[in-house]
């Protein structure tokens, strides 16, 4: 129900909502992220802010109850989902 009022939202905005996973990989990210660093294009960048968020309940934050995903993975699906922030 929330994924059909975001993209309604966007719709009625024109506007698309990017998922960073695929933006991420995209052919394209590093020639923007290289054109970002010119200072002749943009000034020095002296600060880039990223985010992310999820609305999860305890069951999804806690691994669901498997052991193995704990073990395996400390930082859980936080970790999973928070990481392309970080590395843009």
């Amino acid at each position: 129900e929330s994924t059909v009022v975001m993209r309604d939202a966007c719709v009625a905005e024109d506007v698309a909502l990017q998922d960073v996973v695929p933006f991420s990989h995209h052919t394209r990210t590093e020639e923007i992220l290289s054109t970002i660093a010119e200072s002749r294009f943009f000034g020095e960048v002296r600060r880039v802010d990223v985010a992310f968020t999820i609305s999860a309940s305890r069951d999804f934050l806690e691994g669901a109850g498997k052991e193995s995903t704990a073990k395996d993975d400390p930082l859980g699906c936080l970790g999973d989902l928070g990481w392309a922030c970080a590395r843009m």
